[in-house]
């Protein structure tokens, strides 16, 4: 059997942008997946997965990694193609700094976020997957204290698992 060669995540050359009006309407977003790939990046594969559970033409996960500019992740060539279908829709979005310095990516999490949860429905749940504690605390407390369900670090998105129906 023919072992194809993995990614570069960089090379896909994914669309970054959230406020330009490229996402999917905001009331067909039923949750989002927010990832620390500088230190979860191994989940991107399993996030993408489960947006695309349903296909991507049925799909109401919005994934949304955030990394330092230097980080370039490598997945699977059969990952990628689900990458690139769930991006090209809307529903995935890698975002990074425009210059890395301490904490650049965490602020740029941290101010979309926000954005995020000024532009969806309330109903909309969010997903933080990060091991940086401090960020991942102030995360789900803020989200909290503004009345968004949230989950941390989900176990059903452990690599090796099946996507699940639901979080």
């Amino acid at each position: 059997a023919v072992t194809l060669p993995m990614v570069r995540l960089q090379r896909m050359e994914l669309c970054a942008k959230l406020a330009d009006g490229s996402l999917p309407p905001a009331s067909s977003v039923r949750e989002v997946l927010l990832v620390d790939m500088d230190n979860k990046a191994f989940l991107l594969e399993a996030c993408a997965a489960y947006a695309a559970r349903d296909g991507v033409d049925d799909c109401s996960t919005l994934v949304v990694g955030f990394c330092a500019t230097t980080h370039n992740p490598r997945v699977s060539p059969g990952v990628a193609d689900q990458i690139s279908a769930l991006s090209d829709a809307g529903w995935l979005r890698v975002v990074m700094p425009a210059h890395d310095t301490k904490n650049a990516a965490d602020f740029v999490c941290s101010f979309w976020v926000g954005w995020l949860h000024s532009t969806l429905p309330p109903a909309t749940r969010f997903a933080i997957l990060s091991t940086d504690i401090h960020l991942e605390r102030t995360l789900v407390d803020l989200l909290r204290g503004l009345g968004r369900q949230v989950v941390s670090n989900p176990l059903a998105l452990r690599p090796g698992v099946a996507p699940p129906s639901d979080l």
